[in-house]
């Protein structure tokens, strides 16, 4: 008979959910035989989305690194080739390198480079920061997805006050913005599912056709860029119709006034039609649904603000929960719960205390490949773990230019070979989720778990932390946090007292239930409740004098993004429903389900270029090109095209994937990326450029 333990984990990948899993190993080989759902989570409610389904096929997977290798071929050539060496000789070599740059180039010639590989709050950063820090190497900007909405939203109301989902089946009208929530935040259908059959209006806003908009009631498609206009109309009518909470804005706003009167003043339904290309009656129908219903939820989501015009969209949105009120209800506005989630006092496990470089250099992650091939403070020593570079980040054609260099010791920690790996003169064998301890705050709900390891590292693979301890040991660093371990660290977050939604808890009381949820009355919280919000003023900033001092607008307005002539199709690369970033695009079955990158193109656009369903299309600007399989979608908005993001380069025709096109200039806020703010043309080309 045979025998079995089941326990609680939870998934690490990049997604607002951050499910309750449960996870049957087999007492006698100790191997995972099954992953499920957890079903007493409140939000994940027993069933995995459509990549976790899968994850004993990633774990075991055949194309794993499981020991590590240094190269033993040219980074001029294609592919690498690897030789495979003991832990005990890749830190040796690692730390000798290390060394020798800082003695010869010193601090700022080293680069660490890590994002969302995992999202556990021990995992992500970790021990890494404090390594690097101890080094006094350059220090890394984490912009690479977020940075614009958060901004925004630190400068408004200082990012408290987002709504919570398990609150929906109670809202009247619910508005996804700019999400595909049945692709990329699937735990919320459940909820629109009960709100819909409690009588609620569905109104999705997105230029796309997607899973979610032919699941809602209503799809309004606005021109790329242009959600601003959109929202300031609906506050133009609220104002002009008398639907304005005057109360709640005179106790708890800065500057409601002046937006009301300026910023607003220009956008009728008309005007706003001409702009964003929605037709008046739907627009209508929009702003009269919105101002008459007290009980809203708006569910934005990270891509629209992934544009030159991108924290401005998030602030434009968020003033209409705090015209309507709806704020003070259950509904409001949900960008993100992780601002109060993850605000941790890290210090203790990061240690900034131990960087001793006055000079210390910073980099822009999203500016990687002009930080490499810069020819002032050359970058000698890079670092990457939690991420693949290569495969992620803007204009990745001059970053691979720049990484072909023998001049630059490039190190990689990952689970699979990746695009980066590539160019790698040292690869690491790395982890997965259930082979070690970790603690997650989810950023699309307000709930904690901790994830236990309940399997045995598979072959000689090891976490971040464990990694930078072996180094930190080997160049003798003496400090205490080089020998904290996952639960120590996890032990820290929890019971110092660092997060007031974790008050009075203890690691044990996640030891008995895997997940807790916020207390999200703790006393003294900003928000609604207090009246106070964590803003220089105490108020919500409507109108933001730190803005006016670096001369942005203060008020909350619509910013017209500048079009191409030359390349008149604006480019979206939304998420795929089969794949997280590049994660899970080694797992067979998934891979068949999307076996070919494609491209989204509305019948209009390919009419005039006389593109047929299944061509073989060249996407391109002046950065660069990428190859992909035409698909045809009738009700798509003219002038817009989707190639999907992250889809491994190396398994593409001219293996260039969409980040080749994408430029590497900063959004308004946050110096946040512009994936989507990226312009191309597209040409048929003949099917013999397919990749055998």
């Amino acid at each position: 008979m045979k025998s079995t333990n089941l326990f609680k984990a939870t998934c690490p990948h990049d997604c607002p959910d951050a499910c309750s899993m449960e996870v049957e190993i087999d007492e006698v080989t100790k191997k995972v035989i099954k992953v499920s759902g957890e079903k007493s989570h409140p939000v994940t409610k027993g069933f995995l989305c459509n990549k976790v389904n899968n994850y004993i096929d990633l774990i075991y997977n055949k194309d794993r690194v499981l020991y590590p290798k240094i190269r033993v071929n040219s980074k001029q050539e294609k592919q690498a080739k690897w030789k495979r060496i003991s832990w005990e000789d890749a830190i040796d070599i690692i730390s000798r390198k290390l060394d020798h740059k800082l003695k010869e180039y010193g601090p700022n010639s080293i680069l660490p480079y890590s994002y969302s590989g995992t999202l556990g709050l021990v995992g992500f950063l970790g021990l890494g920061e404090a390594f690097f820090n101890k080094l006094g190497a350059i220090k890394l900007l984490r912009t690479i997805c977020t940075a614009a909405g958060e901004e925004a939203e630190a400068l408004t109301d200082g990012r408290i006050g987002n709504a919570d989902i398990e609150n929906i089946p109670k809202m009247d009208l619910i508005l996804l913005w700019g999400t595909n929530t049945f692709s990329t935040n699937v735990h919320m259908v459940p909820f629109l599912e009960e709100a819909r059959r409690n009588g609620a209006k569905i109104i999705s806003i997105d230029p796309r056709v997607t899973r979610t908009s032919k699941f809602s009631d209503i799809h309004i498609q606005p021109k790329p860029g242009t959600d601003s206009a959109l929202a300031l109309c609906i506050s133009k009518y609220m104002f002009d119709n008398n639907l304005v909470d005057i109360d709640f804005l005179k106790k708890n706003t800065i500057g409601w006034e002046k937006f009301l009167n300026e910023s607003t003043k220009d956008f009728s339904i008309e005007k706003t039609s001409e702009l964003t290309g929605v037709d008046k009656n739907l627009i209508e129908i929009l702003a009269k649904s919105y101002a008459k219903t007290k009980s809203s939820f708006i569910r934005l989501n990270w891509g629209i603000q992934r544009r030159i015009n991108g924290g401005m969209i998030v602030r434009t949105i968020k003033m209409l929960p705090l015209l309507s009120g709806a704020v003070k209800g259950d509904g409001g506005i949900c960008l993100s719960t992780g601002g109060e989630m993850r605000n941790f006092n890290y210090d203790g496990i990061y240690r900034p205390d131990l960087c001793k470089n006055p000079n210390r250099k910073t980099v822009n992650m999203i500016q990687l490949g002009k930080a490499l091939a810069s020819d002032s403070e050359k970058i000698k020593f890079f670092y990457v773990w939690n991420s693949d570079p290569v495969n992620c980040a803007p204009n990745s054609n001059l970053i691979k230019k720049s990484l072909l260099s023998d001049e630059i010791f490039t190190v990689v920690h990952d689970t699979f070979n990746s695009d980066t790996s590539n160019y790698a003169d040292i690869l690491l064998p790395a982890d997965t989720a259930l082979e070690r301890d970790d603690f997650y705050g989810a950023y699309g709900n307000y709930y904690y778990s901790f994830s236990p390891q309940v399997i045995p590292k598979v072959g000689e693979s090891k976490d971040n932390n464990e990694v930078f301890r072996m180094l930190a040991k080997k160049m003798n660093f003496k400090e205490s946090c080089f020998s904290m371990t996952n639960l120590d660290m996890i032990k820290h977050l929890i019971e110092k007292g660092n997060n007031p939604f974790l008050t009075g808890k203890k690691f044990s009381d996640f030891e008995k239930n895997s997940f807790i949820k916020a207390d999200l009355d703790y006393k003294d919280r900003f928000g609604v409740k207090s009246g106070l919000w964590p803003t220089k003023s105490g108020k919500i900033e409507i109108f933001s004098e730190f803005l006016k001092s670096r001369n942005q607008s203060p008020l909350p307005i619509y910013t017209e993004q500048k079009m191409s002539k030359k390349y008149p199709l604006t480019v979206l690369s939304a998420a795929t429903h089969n794949f997280i970033g590049a994660s899970f695009q080694h797992v067979p079955r998934l891979k068949k389900i999307f076996s070919r990158q494609t491209l989204e193109i509305s019948d209009v656009d390919a009419k005039k270029r006389k593109i047929n369903d299944g061509d073989i299309c060249r996407v391109f600007n002046n950065l660069g090109e990428t190859f992909a399989y035409a698909l045809i979608v009738k009700d798509l908005l003219p002038g817009t095209i989707n190639v999907p993001k992250q889809i491994r380069s190396s398994q593409l025709i001219d293996e260039s994937n969409i980040n080749s096109l994408v430029s590497e200039e900063v959004a308004d806020f946050g110096k946040g990326p512009i994936y989507y703010s990226t312009f191309a043309e597209v040409e048929k080309h003949p099917s013999n450029l397919v990749k055998s």
